[in-house]
C-alpha cells in the first residue's frame, strides 16, 4: 500500500492467514499446517509476514515456522516524505523568473497553503517486525544507504527505503560495503538522470535480488535487460556495482571473499527446502505472540484484534492526514477503500464510496 496510515499490513495478514486456514481445511487432515511453512517477505512485506506469524502463534500454536525478512522497513524515514509545498513554491519562483509573474505568484500562494506542506510517505505506522516464539529459524538481510533525514530541496529525491537491524534473529547480515551496496543509486538527481546511473529503489530492491539469486544459481539477471547478479569478479564493471569487487555471497563457514561466490551455502540454502542446516548459534530470545506490537494506540486492548478495524478507528477510517490533502473532503470520499487485500494486489476502487455509499455496509 502507498497509503500512509496504519491498518493495511495487519489487514493483509488477516486475509492471508485466513486464506491459508481455509486451504488447510479444504485439503483436510491438517496437511498444510503439518508441512514446513516458510514466510519470505521484502520491505513492508516483512511486516505482513511478521503479522501472519503472530496469527499462526495465536490461533495455531503447534505450527512451527521459518521466516526470511529482506530489508525490513517498519519505521519512520523522513527522507521519503514528499515536500510538496517547497517544490510548488520553487516552481512558482521559476515561473516568475521566466516572466510569468502572475502564474508564479499564484503557484507560490498555493504552495504556501498548509494543506500542501508534506505528503507523509516516510512513515506507514506499521507494527515492528518481531521474532515470535513460534518461529524456529529467522534470517534477515538488509542495507542502510539512503539518507535517513530529509534532503534540502534541489538535492535530489530519495526513493530508497532503508532497512534496519532487527534483534533476536538467528541470521542478520548488513550488506553495506558489498558490490552494489556502497552508495544510494536510487537518489534521483539531475546528474543521475543525465548519465543513466539512476536505479529507483536502488540497494533496497537489490536485497531481494540477492536472495532470489540464491534460489537459482544460473540466474545472471532479473528480467531481460534487468539488473545483474554479482557472482564473478568481472561483474564489478557493471554500472550498478561501480567497480567494487567485494562479493555478494559468502558460503556458510567462509569469511566474505574467501569462499565460493556463486551463492551456495547461504540464503535459500537455509530454507526448509534448501537442505542446508544453519550451523551458527540461534537466538535464545523469542517474543511471545501475546505481545502487542501496534505502532499506534490499539483501542481493542488485544494483541490481535478479532476483526481488525472492528472498532472503525484504525486504518483508512482514521483519515485525519488525508483530509489535509483533499478539497473539502472530496478526495477522501473518493478514495475511502478499507485496509486489506484491495491495497495489496487488488484493485483500487477510486469511486466506490461515491457510488456505493456507506463503507460500513461495504465492510
Amino acid at each position: 500500500s502507498d497509503f500512509p496510515t496504519n491498518g493495511f499490513s495487519e489487514a493483509a495478514a488477516d486475509t492471508i492467514f485466513s486464506s491459508l486456514a481455509r486451504l488447510n481445511f479444504n485439503v483436510g487432515d491438517n496437511k498444510l499446517f503439518k508441512s514446513p511453512i516458510h514466510l519470505i517477505g521484502h520491505s513492508r512485506g516483512t511486516v505482513v509476514n511478521s503479522e501472519i506469524a503472530q496469527r499462526f502463534g495465536n490461533y495455531e500454536p503447534d505450527v512451527r515456522l521459518s521466516m526470511t525478512s529482506l530489508d525490513v522497513h517498519d519505521f519512520n524515514q523522513p527522507s521519503l516524505d514528499i515536500p510538496v509545498a517547497e517544490y510548488i513554491q520553487l516552481a512558482g519562483a521559476g515561473a516568475s523568473a521566466l516572466g510569468a509573474s502572475a502564474v508564479g505568484s499564484l503557484l507560490q500562494v498555493w504552495g504556501g497553503l498548509p494543506t500542501n506542506a508534506i505528503i507523509p510517505t516516510g512513515d506507514f505506522l506499521d507494527p515492528d517486525v518481531q521474532r515470535w516464539s513460534n518461529i524456529d529459524f529467522a534470517e534477515h538481510y538488509y542495507q542502510i544507504l539512503a539518507s535517513p533525514t530529509a534532503l534540502p530541496v534541489g538535492s535530489g529525491l530519495v526513493s530508497t527505503p532503508n532497512g534496519r537491524f532487527v534483534p533476536n534473529f538467528d541470521v542478520s547480515i548488513n550488506f553495506n560495503g558489498r558490490a552494489g551496496f556502497t552508495t544510494d543509486d536510487g537518489l534521483a538527481t539531475l546528474t543521475a538522470l543525465g548519465n543513466g546511473s539512476l536505479r529507483p529503489g536502488g540497494p533496497h530492491s537489490r536485497v531481494w535480488r540477492w536472495y532470489g539469486a540464491t534460489t537459482d544459481l544460473s540466474v545472471s539477471e532479473f528480467s531481460k535487460g534487468g539488473e545483474p547478479v554479482f557472482r564473478r569478479l568481472a561483474d564489478k564493471d557493471e554500472v550498478e556495482f561501480q567497480g567494487v569487487s567485494i562479493p555478494w555471497y559468502n558460503a556458510q563457514s567462509f569469511a566474505l571473499g574467501l569462499g565460493p561466490w556463486e551463492g551456495i551455502g547461504t540464503g535459500w540454502a537455509f530454507a526448509p527446502q534448501g537442505g542446508v542446516p544453519y550451523a551458527g548459534a540461534s537466538s535464545a530470545t523469542r517474543i511471545p505472540v501475546s505481545f502487542d506490537n501496534s505502532e499506534t494506540i490499539n483501542p481493542s486492548g488485544l494483541a490481535i484484534p478479532s476483526v481488525f478495524n472492528g472498532d472503525f478507528e484504525e486504518g483508512s477510517f482514521n483519515r485525519s492526514w488525508l483530509l489535509q490533502y483533499s478539497l473539502g473532503g472530496l478526495l477522501t470520499n473518493l478514495t475511502g477503500d478499507l485496509p486489506g487485500w484491495s491495497f495489496h494486489g487488488g484493485a483500487f476502487q477510486t469511486t466506490r464510496t461515491a457510488f456505493d455509499g456507506d463503507r460500513l455496509i461495504a465492510l
